[in-house]
């Protein structure tokens, strides 16, 4: 999604292929509060004074979570070092009105937006997060917890709605969710951010082996899910990404200015990384994977500076009426040898 504060409609001519959303200069807080992880927010120039322009750089160079850049369409701003200084990751010019910005280059800007420092030497050491999890009834907001964060998200969600209908993809949604909430209370989780497309749900540490167990559960189980849970009679696949971090806590519905990268590296790898029928698990949380399953996962090398897993997902044998993991030949290799 493509935020414009403007108050106009010409900056939108600024993109094309993508969805946009317009706010008022003076609702600047509240559209970076509704951006996500893969949103990015432009100012457009000629909607601000020169004063409020600044103060405006100003509150999104010291916001580290929103990806930004800036719509001059008018070629007003000379030096543009100032603003890419103050944290900008994209600036469109009157350039933009014969060749408009496309989903390529958003994804390209959100990317650089809200990249990883990892490799860089000047990089903040964090606060240490508290290691030991004190229980979901114990977490106090605004305190640091370290916990396994799980993207479960629908691999094609367009496509279901396009041969379900609006009406029944809304159904939908709320069905998705409601799936999903026995389960990962059962591994010891919670359901922390969701849009029913997609959910975040967080766990203790120590649930690691419950949850990959859901994960392949889910897996095996997706048309049986589809059918009965969701009440679909089309095919539904699933993206699952593992992922071990720290975040400051925020109630679920109160999240909206989460500064975390965690959060953003796991709806990263949610999204852009993982694939349908798959789950991904970062190096970060490697341990979660029983050592017996180690040997189904394929090293796929790294993704936003991180080591990545992926289980390739389940293959149906013909006619056996079941899943199995892999094929006999896999299943034959000697006991600890890694692929």
């Amino acid at each position: 999604m493509i935020h414009i504060v403007t108050k106009g409609r010409l900056a939108e001519k600024a993109f094309s292929g993508l969805e946009t959303r317009r706010w008022k200069p003076e609702e600047m807080d509240a559209a970076i509060s509704e951006c996500g992880p893969l949103d990015i927010l432009y100012l457009d120039a000629a909607a601000f004074a020169k004063s409020a322009f600044a103060a405006a750089l100003s509150s999104l160079s010291g916001n580290g979570r929103v990806a930004w850049g800036v719509v001059d369409l008018k070629d007003g701003i000379a030096d543009t070092a100032p603003i890419f200084r103050s944290g900008a990751s994209d600036f469109l010019g009157s350039f933009a009105l014969e060749a408009p910005a496309d989903p390529a280059r958003a994804e390209a800007a959100i990317r650089f937006g809200t990249r990883s420092t990892c490799g860089d030497p000047r990089a903040a050491t964090p606060a240490a997060p508290e290691r030991k999890f004190p229980g979901w009834n114990a977490v106090k907001e605004g305190k640091e917890y370290d916990l396994l964060f799980l993207y479960v998200g629908l691999a094609d969600p367009e496509s279901i709605r396009r041969k379900t209908g609006e009406s029944r993809f809304n159904r939908l949604k709320e069905d998705f969710l409601s799936m999903l909430a026995p389960s990962v209370n059962e591994a010891g989780g919670r359901i922390w951010m969701g849009d029913g497309q997609s959910a975040l749900c967080v766990f203790p540490p120590a649930s690691g082996a419950s949850v990959v167990a859901f994960c392949l559960r889910l897996l095996i189980n997706r048309a049986i899910v589809a059918y009965e849970q969701l009440k679909l009679e089309i095919p539904v696949d699933f993206r699952l990404a593992l992922h071990r971090g720290s975040t400051v806590w925020k109630e679920p519905g109160n999240t909206g200015t989460l500064v975390a990268e965690a959060v953003n590296f796991i709806y990263h790898m949610g999204r852009k990384f993982s694939r349908a029928g798959t789950l991904a698990v970062s190096e970060d949380a490697r341990e979660c994977i029983p050592g017996r399953l180690m040997r189904e996962f394929d090293d796929e090398g790294l993704f936003e500076c991180k080591k990545t897993l992926v289980f390739p997902g389940f293959d149906s044998r013909e006619g056996a009426g079941h899943a199995t993991i892999r094929d006999d030949a896999r299943n034959r290799r000697p006991p600890g040898k890694n692929r």
